[in-house]
């Protein structure tokens, strides 16, 4: 920012600024607060002012530009610079206000350091007016009333935001999925306690914690169900104030399980009269359970869950071309199948939860019917669909000619261009399956092997043919 060029006045506050404070959260997590604008904005200024403008370069020598508007209306501009970032140890920046004539009545230089033991982190500030004119006395003289509010600010915008954990694990997705629905598992590495659980909309179930003290009784109601990849349920305490919402979310990330737990709704539990509810502690908690516990029982468990069945092909077509091929009912009924097979029906409704529904005739002319239940949909990139026999009107069925078949597989196709052409990858593995089940999809590896290549070699034809 530019010297500012007025002569310097004495102000009757010192010129010096101390403050320190005390967040039950990581300093990672803090350090955000202070360097995302869509973090800082909703926290910056006294309590009343708002910020339409805030736009930051968290970079040494980056620009900094936030525009505070007061209760009245009226925008306060104010500019700086950052002098040194050290994430997430150590924030130095200049500020100034603007006058009418955008020049700077001060120049103050804070630095901010964030210091962490035991998940919590210690905040503190100092202030250093530079310089000043006549002018910008009535804001520094202020300057400790609002940085005071502003932190007060920042802790209430901490606690509103959703508690995220995300992890990696080297398991198969319906492995993760059953440790996460299957009651009998949840009692092995999370709640010992608990009776009885269903992944379905609507279901409801209850089990007490003891904490400190007090007796928690968890109530719990499950609002979204996506078999295989995501559960939400509304979370709530008998006899406490507060309801919120915990999501886990289950995505394929080479040949590995990506769970994503995003908890939200945290600060409506009231953690200033109950700090047993405050949202360190269920970030703490969260952490543990995720990165250890869950983690620790999947892998075991996923060690013996059987093989993912991967084939992969090149197409000479754009990947805008395959895609449409493989998300068109129209398409998909000219082509789909193996190698003879025809499919006479079939209806689509792409979007995730909707179907794929098709009847398939052999070349003997056996009827069968199958469907795929959309779970994931990126757009000319990625397609995840759980899969299973079916009926005319649309249920789940088992394989025909082997009961001991999974009834659900979870198939994720990728497409990446490849120099005009389009290569793609299918991951297919059991979903909720039963350890026979498991064992006959690992046995059938090299029967999908042709069964597929058939498949693709009548795409291929298809797509040759423009």
């Amino acid at each position: 920012m530019p010297t500012v060029k007025n002569s310097p006045v004495e102000i009757a506050a010192a010129r010096t600024l101390r403050l320190t404070r005390v967040f039950a959260v990581p300093r990672r997590l803090v350090f955000q607060l202070w360097t995302d604008p869509k973090h800082v904005a909703p926290w910056w200024g006294p309590h009343g002012f708002t910020n339409p403008v805030c736009q930051l370069d968290t970079r040494s020598g980056g620009a900094i530009r936030i525009d505070m508007r007061g209760p009245d209306g009226t925008v306060y501009p104010m500019t700086g610079q950052y002098r040194d970032i050290v994430e997430p140890e150590r924030l130095v920046f200049t500020s100034a206000a603007l006058d009418a004539t955008d020049q700077p009545l001060f120049e103050v230089l804070t630095t901010v350091t964030f210091t962490e033991e035991g998940g919590e982190t210690t905040l503190r500030l100092e202030a250093h007016v530079v310089e000043a004119t006549a002018a910008a006395d009535p804001y520094l003289t202020g300057m400790a009333a609002g940085w005071t509010q502003s932190l007060e600010k920042l802790g209430e915008h901490l606690a509103r935001i959703p508690v995220l954990v995300e992890r990696t694990f080297d398991a198969p997705m319906d492995v993760v999925w059953r440790a996460l629905t299957d009651v009998d598992q949840m009692k092995q590495w999370y709640i010992p306690n608990i009776e009885s659980f269903k992944p379905e909309v609507g279901f409801r179930t209850e089990f007490n914690v003891r904490e400190g003290g007090k007796d928690y009784l968890h109530q719990w109601e499950i609002t979204t169900v996506v078999p295989g990849s995501k559960i939400a349920c509304r979370w709530k305490f008998d006899g406490y104030p507060g309801d919120s919402l915990v999501t886990f979310e289950l995505s394929p990330e080479s040949g590995k399980t990506k769970l994503k737990l995003t908890h939200e709704g945290l600060e409506s539990f009231r953690p200033v009269d109950n700090p047993d509810l405050a949202r360190g502690a269920f970030a703490e908690g969260w952490t543990n359970l995720i990165g250890t516990a869950l983690k620790e029982f999947v892998e075991r468990l996923g060690a013996a869950a059987g093989r993912e069945f991967v084939f992969t092909r090149v197409f000479d077509a754009p990947r805008v071309t395959v895609w449409r091929a493989w998300t068109e009912a129209e398409q998909l009924q000219r082509w789909f199948g193996p190698k003879g097979c025809t499919v006479p029906a079939c209806s689509l409704d792409l979007r995730p939860g909707g179907l794929f529904h098709y009847c398939m005739q052999t070349p003997d002319g056996h009827v069968m019917w199958g469907k795929w239940t959309f779970v994931e949909i990126e757009p000319l990139e990625k397609l995840v669909v759980i899969v299973s026999f079916s009926d005319s009107q649309g249920g789940v069925s088992r394989h025909p000619m082997s009961p001991t078949w999974p009834l659900e597989t979870l198939s994720t196709m990728t497409l990446t261009e490849r120099a005009g052409k389009t290569e793609l990858t299918l991951r297919w593995a059991p979903s909720n399956a039963t350890e026979s089940e498991r064992q006959t999809f690992d046995a059938s590896h090299e029967g999908m092997q042709q069964g597929w290549t058939g498949t693709m070699d009548q795409l291929a034809v298809y797509l040759a043919k423009g």
